[in-house]
């Protein structure tokens, strides 16, 4: 629900310095929010972008969810087949994290508890390389 404009305030303040992008198809219809203007308006600012579409969840898997039970069930089964197939990508993104120490994930929603990112953040804090708190912005 934020703008464009809001968005990088938030990460501005919070003194982020890479964005992972975690979204299977990184496209939006909202302003700003697409890869290629997201990564343009990161860069202006002085944040770095990666994209992680490994990381995502096909478009297919997401219908049908009506409530916060089909989100859950659908992030534990990405949490025990997606992510344990993604061991490379969870080390790169640890290899992010240490060369930018402040990094932020992004997807589509805005509350973590509707999101896979909360899992990636979760299959993060558990990784042996990884040695900060997960805060949700």
């Amino acid at each position: 629900g934020k703008s464009i404009d809001g968005y990088l305030d938030l990460l501005i303040q919070n003194n982020i310095k890479a964005l992972c992008d975690v979204r299977k198809n990184p496209f939006s219809r909202k302003y700003g929010f697409s890869k290629r203007q997201l990564e343009s308006c990161l860069k202006s600012i002085g944040i770095t972008y990666f994209g992680f579409p490994s990381l995502g969840i096909e478009s297919n898997e997401r219908r049908e969810l009506g409530n916060f039970d089909d989100y859950q069930r659908l992030f534990d089964r990405y949490e025990a087949n997606t992510l344990l197939k993604q061991k490379d990508a969870l080390n790169d993104l640890i290899e992010v994290y240490r060369n930018h120490s402040r990094v932020a994930f992004t997807c589509f929603e805005a509350d973590h508890r509707w999101c896979h990112r909360s899992r990636v953040a979760k299959a993060l804090e558990n990784h042996p390389g990884y040695h900060q708190p997960v805060v949700h912005l």
